[in-house]
């Protein structure tokens, strides 16, 4: 967090990767949060040419572009240490929130409640039927299992992630899934909101829907069982 006072209700976090250019379409979607938001995208490049003008256009109270090491947990990490929101939002730059979506984090922040909270995740439209399937077991498994990830659009009180720390850097891939399996170290469980977030499908189109099924699937199973074994070295 910033040196200065925590005066916003509520920062929103988006990690933009390399030539990511998916946080154009999302930052309009953002425009009905309350005023006392702030926006915080943390990329690993240089500030694009044309930030200046959309900073120019927002109503909320707080925009900045943060340049950061590369690699989610990195970029994560930076973003919340420079944000000063009472309330994070941890958002993909593929997600697509409605207005629906944007009334329920606007509640949440509003309350100031000390809660980590995710939404159901939802498919894109161009996303085709076997996407139901992992839609739906996506879903079970942020229930069942309480491990939802972090394309389920996180929101969660700062006192929350100072409790349970920051994002484990050494992790490529799956530090939402790390710091999911270390929250319940400290009790700390995650809250289903209801609504549904918006997301692209458009890794299963590309590389195809069975292929980054079982590749996904494999890769969680892995990630798990390496997540259980360090946390059992912690004291």
């Amino acid at each position: 967090m910033s040196s200065s006072a925590a005066v916003l209700d509520l920062s929103v976090i988006i990690p933009v990767g390399p030539g990511d250019e998916d946080w154009r379409e999302l930052l309009p979607l953002l425009a009905n949060l309350p005023k006392q938001t702030e926006l915080i995208i943390s990329g690993c490049e240089p500030v694009p040419e044309d930030w200046s003008e959309w900073n120019r256009s927002s109503t909320l109270a707080q925009t900045q572009w943060l340049i950061s090491p590369k690699g989610r947990a990195q970029q994560l990490n930076h973003g919340v240490e420079r944000s000063q929101g009472r309330m994070l939002w941890l958002l993909h730059a593929d997600s697509r929130p409605d207005r629906v979506v944007i009334d329920a984090v606007s509640r949440q922040s509003e309350a100031l409640q000390d809660r980590w909270c995710y939404f159901d995740l939802h498919f894109a439209r161009e996303s085709n039927q076997k996407m139901m399937l992992n839609q739906i077991g996506a879903n079970l498994r942020s229930r069942i299992f309480q491990l939802p990830f972090g394309d389920q659009g996180w929101l969660l009180s700062r006192s929350i992630f100072d409790r349970v720390g920051p994002f484990d850097t050494d992790w490529a891939r799956g530090e939402d899934l790390e710091w999911a399996l270390r929250a319940k170290r400290y009790d700390v469980r995650p809250v289903r909101i209801g609504q549904k977030l918006s997301t692209s499908a458009r890794r299963y189109i590309t590389h195809g829907w069975l292929r980054t099924t079982w590749d996904h699937q494999i890769q969680m199973w892995r990630m798990i069982r390496a997540a259980r074994l360090q946390h059992r070295k912690l004291p």
